[in-house]
């Protein structure tokens, strides 16, 4: 930022001469005079960057320590426009644009978000929006506290939302609410069932009485471990818990066409430009139909900002269209084993996502048309799920 600042104010490039360069450098720090982008160039000559307001007392100074100062350029703004002072379009060109900087940053110009997984971004976006947080909003109109105590009144999913603004950017970080598990009352007279069938490997009944052994094949829905205990007193009811680990087995299957489209570029491409600026479109071409049958449509958005952070109102959008032929090939055996592999362990994974996968078999064959791929697998994993006895039960109805 302070670069930008020096710019605008316009600075000197300086050359220091004299046997002792460093002595004057001690005595200009000594009288306030500060330095940027000093660098020695050889024994008696050092070159530096000083504000334009100094230069008479930097010569002043130098003139007592026997050194001399020469002016090498002057940059900056002041400078550069000063260049131009005739062509009065030209600076009134400039004024213009520098205005518009100076009042875009002042207004939110780039919205993200950040910490959401199951709220969409755009649900999040849509309600800031509704209470008046959006793109163009003034900077100053940005209350993190308001804010946070509306979006959660308005998005109950949410646990903690903050705004946090820099320059013309706003980042909206968010957590969401963990949705506990359903949990049944230890008072509550339950059951334990299989939530899956398979075999009994290993058996902890913490509460009620066990119904299989190890080794028991068992199916789903089949009791595990009963709420209903047999005491010196007569019957009793509890909450049976569990701990029913189990041999389980699933056959999943997916097929992809063997003969598919292969894409093959030509060479052709046309690219067409626009300029979005505070939301609206300026195309910079005539045609908008696409210029080829067949072509991919690759779109590059680049915003403009400035040094700090701060975001401008504009944005070039270039459109690029890359034509290509088709023609029906056969797809590797290989590729397809590889695709349908990972598919299948995908969907095998959010089937079993506590358990553990100890063994997988995969089958590929060609069926006319489609690679189909079969997975065997066996995995080791928690049957128990606990259901409450029925009322009628309890009543002994």
């Amino acid at each position: 930022m302070l670069s930008v600042v020096n710019f605008l104010r316009g600075y000197l490039e300086v050359e220091i001469l004299g046997p002792y360069p460093e002595r004057f450098i001690n005595i200009c720090s000594q009288n306030g005079i500060s330095f940027w982008n000093l660098n020695r160039e050889d024994r008696d000559r050092l070159t530096a960057r000083v504000r334009v307001m100094e230069i008479a007392r930097l010569r002043e100074l130098a003139h007592n320590a026997l050194c001399e100062v020469r002016v090498l350029s002057r940059k900056g703004a002041p400078f550069f426009v000063w260049r131009f002072r005739k062509r009065y379009l030209f600076i009134a060109g400039f004024i213009f644009f520098a205005t518009v900087i100076y009042f875009s940053s002042l207004r939110i110009w780039d919205i993200s978000v950040h910490g959401n997984q199951k709220i969409s971004e755009e649900r999040i976006l849509r309600n800031l929006r509704e209470i008046g947080v959006g793109i163009g909003t003034p900077s100053s109109r940005i209350d993190p506290e308001f804010i946070e105590n509306i979006m959660l009144l308005r998005i109950p999913e949410l646990r903690w939302l903050t705004v946090n603004v820099k320059g013309s950017k706003a980042m909206v970080e968010v957590r969401e609410r963990d949705e506990p598990p359903r949990i049944i009352d230890d008072r509550i007279p339950c059951n334990v069932v299989a939530r899956k069938g398979g075999i009994i490997q290993k058996l902890v009944v913490l509460e009620g009485s066990a119904q299989v052994e190890v080794g028991d094949t068992v199916t789903e829905g089949q009791l595990l471990a009963s709420g209903v205990v047999d005491t010196v007193v007569g019957m009793r009811l509890v909450h049976a818990r569990a701990e029913v680990l189990a041999r389980t087995w699933y056959t999943l299957a997916a097929k992809i066409p063997a003969k598919i489209n292969i894409k093959e570029f030509t060479g052709e491409k046309i690219q067409k430009s626009a300029v979005v600026f505070a939301g609206q479109r300026l195309n910079l071409y005539f045609n908008s139909s696409i210029p080829y049958e067949r072509c991919d449509k690759i779109i590059k958005k680049t915003r403009l900002s400035l040094p700090g952070g701060y975001v401008l109102p504009i944005t070039w959008i270039t459109e690029s269209y890359l034509e290509y032929n088709t023609h029906q090939g056969q797809l590797d055996a290989e590729v397809a084993a590889y695709i349908l592999r990972e598919s299948l362990r995908g969907l095998l994974e959010e089937m079993v996502p506590e358990g553990e996968i100890v063994r997988t078999d995969y089958t590929l064959r060609l069926d006319g048309e489609f690679y189909t791929m079969t997975l065997t697998a066996e995995c080791l994993e928690d049957i128990a799920k606990t259901v409450e006895i029925p009322i009628n039960i309890r009543t002994g109805g």
